[in-house]
């Protein structure tokens, strides 16, 4: 992370490593560290300290294990997961850009995708896809932005995007015939 030159950074360890879900990742830069509030109780928020952060309850050791077997991984499959994840980001990203009134916010980070789409709200597109096709995708909405995250894994095929590139347009011409009604 410091030769990302970045302050904070956050991942995912199952999307990006191949660890148990549930873990991920926590970097903040040391002077940083006392300025940021930790989302759970403990005796020093203010602590310059890291382990602030993990202050979480009892955690299931297996997990965490399983990072370390994951870590353990030799660094070029990392490498190939990662130029895998980018592929699969830049072929969704191609193809719902197709779609009338598809647009990308930003570029690409990784595997993540933020989409907006003109006239439909995301927190209604995101339900519809669920209900209707069994996809769950984030509502990445800021009081700047609103939008959807979306985020291939590694286990997902080409034909995959397709399918879901057909969900998504399905669930966007119906959110729209329900709005005209």
């Amino acid at each position: 992370m410091p030769a990302l030159g970045c302050d904070y950074f956050g991942a995912s360890l199952h999307k990006w490593v191949g660890a148990p879900h549930g873990t991920g990742l926590l970097f903040v830069r040391k002077p940083a560290i006392a300025d940021v509030w930790p989302l759970f109780a403990t005796d020093d928020p203010r602590s310059a300290d890291i382990r602030k952060f993990e202050n979480i309850g009892t955690r299931p050791a297996a997990a965490f294990n399983g990072v370390v077997d994951a870590l353990a991984i030799d660094q070029p499959s990392l490498s190939l997961r990662m130029e895998r994840l980018a592929a699969l980001s830049r072929m969704t990203a191609a193809r719902l850009q197709r779609l009338d009134g598809v647009a990308l916010v930003g570029r690409p980070v990784g595997a993540i995708l933020a989409i907006q789409v003109k006239g439909v709200p995301p927190d209604r597109l995101a339900r519809r896809l669920r209900e209707q096709a069994n996809v769950l995708i984030g509502d990445a909405s800021h009081p700047d932005i609103r939008g959807l995250r979306v985020s291939p894994g590694l286990t997902v095929r080409d034909r995959d995007i397709e399918t879901f590139v057909d969900a998504f347009a399905a669930a966007i011409h119906a959110e729209r015939s329900d709005a005209q009604k």
